[in-house]
């Protein structure tokens, strides 16, 4: 017998995940929790749910029977859940916000976060951090800031800003080189494929990188470190001022586009919308500050 939707959505989570650690980065656990969860729900179902393999979890026939009717569930529960919130007055309670971990410690936790709390002493704010967005339409979080067009699920989407770029580095570094295309870049690399500004310095330069991240934060340092530099939104100048924006010639760099994405169900419930109001206000003001 099945005692909380928790252990579905765990199961879940393993299956999507492809491994425990997977699940645990979703749901913010630890992966010894998603393990004890998992073997407590084979224990109350009287079977094993995953053959534990080098490759890692596989679906037995038990969990493939469910892995075919937990869906209904979860999307009952959630839609439950939606409608209990919906009817929430006040802004209070906890929600979750999915973005990049640079623009959760530059912008967000210093610029946003302190504000809001004080405006709205009721609201807890969750960050769920990773360059790998949250599947909002399961709601691993209830709104995200993100830097390309969501094209799934019944979710509400605005372009907030522009945010223009530039190539940043330090002073020192652009006083080695005459030339952009001598400019020793930091790139970043995604996991769906070339970004925007690997793609930019690729063809600036003609070489490889002096380094390459998936972390947007780690590239920011780097360029911060005098490893190289990088094509990043000109705004960090003013949180850092030991970078320099190159002066020098170079080709027009594309600006960053930054969305604010919600279930369409959650967007007018007050925390929400507060806090989606912080937001557009800040991305707003980052875009006129370097227009």
């Amino acid at each position: 017998m099945l005692h909380r939707w928790d252990d579905l959505r765990v199961f879940l989570a393993v299956h999507r995940e492809d491994s425990f650690s997977g699940a645990a980065r979703v749901l913010g656990v630890k992966q010894s929790t998603v393990s004890r969860r998992i073997a407590a729900l084979e224990e109350a179902l009287g079977g094993v749910l995953f053959d534990r393999t080098a490759r890692g979890p596989v679906l037995t026939s038990l969990g493939r029977a469910l892995a075919e009717r937990a869906p209904a569930v979860e999307s009952a529960a959630l839609a439950c859940w939606d409608v209990v919130r919906a009817e929430q007055k006040a802004v209070a309670g906890r929600i979750r916000l999915a973005t990049t971990e640079s623009f959760a410690v530059h912008v967000l936790v210093p610029h946003v976060l302190p504000s809001l709390r004080e405006r709205y002493p009721e609201l807890d704010v969750d960050l769920v951090l990773g360059e790998h967005p949250a599947d909002l339409t399961r709601r691993e979080a209830d709104i995200a800031v993100r830097f390309f067009r969501t094209r799934d699920g019944d979710l509400v989407e605005k372009r907030v800003a522009q945010l223009p770029t530039a190539i940043l580095g330090r002073p020192e570094r652009f006083g080695e080189v005459s030339e952009a295309s001598e400019l020793p870049f930091v790139t970043l690399e995604l996991a769906s494929g070339e970004s925007v500004a690997e793609a930019y310095a690729r063809k600036l330069t003609g070489r490889e990188p002096v380094m390459r991240t998936t972390s947007h934060l780690a590239q920011i340092e780097a360029v911060r470190a005098g490893i190289g530099c990088a094509l990043l939104t000109r705004s960090l100048v003013s949180f850092f001022p030991e970078l320099a924006i190159w002066e020098g010639e170079a080709p027009k760099s594309p600006p960053v586009d930054l969305y604010l994405v919600a279930p369409r169900a959650l967007r007018r419930v007050p925390s929400v919308a507060a806090l989606w109001s912080e937001l557009e206000a800040t991305a707003k003001r980052l875009a006129a500050t370097f227009a």
